[in-house]
């Protein structure tokens, strides 16, 4: 656990993932469901992957890509957690290009996706 008071947020690494939760909504409760969503990444992947193809936004701006070739192509994630059933999956690292952050907003299960941004 590292506390970086510049940006108020408590970083984690949880299942090989980097979490980050600020600190002014942190809790032991909010801590276990962490981990517990943390846990169910490798099973809502495929439905995050359907999400982003579905959606559009990633096409349009890396062009067509398979189903595999996107899960392929979007490495490890990283996650910020913003409050109870509220976070952000980052993925900072993907190899669509070297420029854009890809981030994907979701409820209070991964799969709950409720946007997709593409910065950069």
């Amino acid at each position: 656990m590292q506390n970086n008071y510049l940006d108020d947020d408590i970083e984690y690494i949880m299942e090989t993932f980097s979490v980050t939760i600020n600190y002014r909504i942190f809790s032991e409760a909010l801590l276990e469901q962490t981990k517990a969503l943390i846990k169910t990444y490798p099973t809502a992947l495929d439905a995050i992957v359907q999400y982003l193809i579905d959606e559009g936004s990633l096409f349009a701006c890396f062009g067509e890509h398979s189903k595999e070739d996107v899960t392929k192509k979007l490495c490890e994630p990283s996650f910020r957690i913003l409050g109870e059933g509220w976070g952000v999956i980052s993925y900072l690292n993907h190899t669509f290009d070297d420029v854009h952050i890809i981030d994907v907003e979701f409820g209070t299960q991964l799969d709950q996706i409720q946007l997709v941004s593409i910065d950069g």
